[in-house]
């Protein structure tokens, strides 16, 4: 048998993936371990990553054996803003960036390597279509997500000499304690839902949540697209 290992353990999506896979797959895992910042409880690792040294404290806790499965959930809701004197608060930013990509991204290529090592495993990411397109209101937290993203996409490409399967979950608005006090989007879901399509359709490099966001990103990376060529072509009949 093997076990689920959460690293962002209060993760409601996270939490909803791994009891709907312990649900559908009762043969197969049995278990869930969480790698918390604020859990101190059976089941659960103490972590406190401030920096990739002392996330790496955690992560070396985590033994992991052929068949496992991550679930890469961390994540924070966060935009900097600027300051009194006209600059963004780089306290903030590093915040936005560690937390939605350094930290994410060092975890996942961590556990990557340790299975590896033991010949195959399965990673499941949460990104966000939030990073596609990246958009000027929440521009830090999609560009972070996005980075996390491309280097998932990145590990995916190496599948054959690895044997890891890493899954990319592209979710929209989703009720959760990170979303508290911010009006539902069109399509919003919760975090059950979310976790029965991924569930469903575990094996894909990439799930969107809901599938419509896919269609989505793509009109509205067209219409970038065709701006951009606009603004090129306008700037030329100027000069």
């Amino acid at each position: 048998m093997n076990k689920i290992v959460l690293v962002g353990g209060s993760s409601e999506i996270g939490i909803a993936i791994a009891n709907e896979l312990l649900s559908k797959h009762p043969t197969k895992f049995d278990s869930l371990h969480r790698l918390s910042t604020t859990l101190q409880c059976a089941g659960s690792t103490s972590w406190a990553p401030v920096d990739l040294m002392s996330a790496l404290d955690g992560l070396q806790k985590i033994e992991i054996k052929n068949g496992d499965l991550v679930i890469v959930g961390l994540g924070k809701l966060t935009e900097p803003k600027s300051t009194a004197t006209g600059y963004i608060d780089l306290e903030e930013l590093n915040t936005t960036f560690m937390v939605n990509f350094l930290v994410p991204m060092f975890s996942m290529t961590y556990f990557y390597n340790a299975m590896k090592k033991r010949n195959g495993g399965e990673i499941i990411v949460l990104s966000s279509t939030a990073a596609f397109p990246v958009l000027r209101n929440n521009f830090f937290y999609g560009l972070a997500k996005l980075a996390l993203d491309i280097n998932a996409r990145y590990l995916q490409t190496l599948f054959t000499e690895s044997k890891v399967k890493i899954t990319i979950v592209r979710s929209g608005f989703v009720s959760t304690k990170l979303n508290e006090g911010r009006k539902p989007t069109p399509f919003s879901r919760t975090s059950e839902e979310v976790a029965n399509q991924v569930v469903k359709n575990l094996g894909k490099s990439i799930i969107w949540t809901p599938r419509v966001f896919q269609l989505i990103s793509l009109t509205l990376g067209k219409v970038k697209a065709l701006q951009l060529i606009a603004n090129y072509l306008v700037g030329k009949s100027k000069s």
